[in-house]
């Protein structure tokens, strides 16, 4: 018996001894106590053999019914791991936001982000399409209007510079006029017929004037007027003729309207009447100088146009001297 009473005063020994750890304070411990998991494992270990004594001195009868109570709120306060204070817990935001340098904060990119980004990329791409193909649009719109002002001008260019249209040419008739003929000894030269009569539909009259390198060449009386060797009587009329007076008057008595050319009263003087002093330089195309009522004509010879009062002056080599024909009494003419 003495033995046995001798364990429980060794146990009750211990458990005296045991409360000189303070669990009250283990709340004040910091955060760099807590970081060990292995010194909690300790503290926790201890307080159950604690609360393994207490039971058994409590069945023995050595210890009062304050002690358990202390020692159970040990043992709450113990199980219960202790809350960092304000201060501890304010301070790894601190050191965490002074470790990372401003700007360099990394969030990563939510769905709903990627969806609008590549929404924007989208639209930039649409615009950028709309506007080359606007482009495109006014590009093409400007080279066909550009294409169509060319043409228009080619056509004008065409049009106005066109031979039908030079001043230096006159259109003859489509369809020359055609009769019988009077007199076969006298046949019609370049469509120009010889009649009984003087024509009466055209009548006007021309002046013409010649020079051959500077010297006056008189127009022949009676060119385009043919008469009978015997009996002196005049056979026919040419449309285009010379009467003995006034000198130098080209008549253009004819059937029909349309507009005669000096080629055709030259025709007619070379080949019907050579003998009334045709002069040779008449049947070259080049050499000549020739004005129209003093002005120069830049036409060909043979294109001079006999209209109504005309005034013709021919040249052929030097021009010396000569003062072209601005003016003439045509008096009745």
């Amino acid at each position: 018996m003495s033995k046995q009473k001798s364990r429980p005063s060794s146990q009750k020994a211990s458990v005296t001894k045991k409360p000189v750890v303070k669990p009250a304070a283990v709340p004040e411990t910091t955060s760099e106590a807590l970081e060990s998991p292995s010194e909690v494992e300790e503290t926790s270990a201890s307080v159950d053999t604690d609360v393994s004594a207490e039971k058994v001195a409590v069945k023995s009868g050595t210890l009062t019914a304050e002690k358990p109570k202390a020692t159970a709120a040990t043992k709450a306060a113990a199980s219960t791991p202790a809350k960092p204070s304000a201060s501890a817990s304010a301070k790894p935001p601190v050191a965490a936001s002074a470790a990372r340098p401003a700007g360099t904060v990394h969030r990563p990119q939510t769905r709903d982000g990627a969806k609008y980004e590549r929404r924007q990329a989208n639209q930039q791409m649409r615009y950028q399409a709309q506007k080359r193909a606007r482009r495109n649009r006014i590009l093409l719109i400007t080279s066909i209007s550009l294409i169509f002002v060319l043409v228009g001008l080619l056509l004008l260019y065409a049009f106005v510079y066109s031979p039908s249209h030079s001043s230096a040419q006159v259109a003859p008739t489509a369809t020359p006029f055609q009769e019988a003929i009077f007199d076969t000894d006298y046949p019609p030269v370049d469509n120009v017929y010889c009649d009984a009569l003087e024509g009466s539909i055209e009548h006007i009259h021309v002046h013409l004037s010649i020079y051959i390198n500077g010297t006056a060449s008189a127009l022949p009386e009676n060119i385009g007027i043919p008469t009978d060797s015997s009996s002196g009587q005049t056979t026919c009329y040419y449309w285009l003729h010379v009467h003995p007076t006034p000198a130098g008057i080209i008549h253009i008595e004819a059937p029909v309207t349309q507009t005669f050319k000096l080629g055709q009263f030259l025709d007619i003087w070379n080949q019907e009447f050579s003998s009334l002093g045709f002069p040779s330089q008449l049947l070259l195309t080049s050499g000549w100088t020739i004005w129209i009522n003093g002005k120069i004509y830049t036409g060909s010879l043979t294109s001079v146009p006999l209209d109504a009062h005309n005034l013709i002056t021919i040249a052929y080599g030097s021009t010396t001297g000569i003062k072209p024909d601005t003016s003439y009494n045509w008096g009745s003419l």
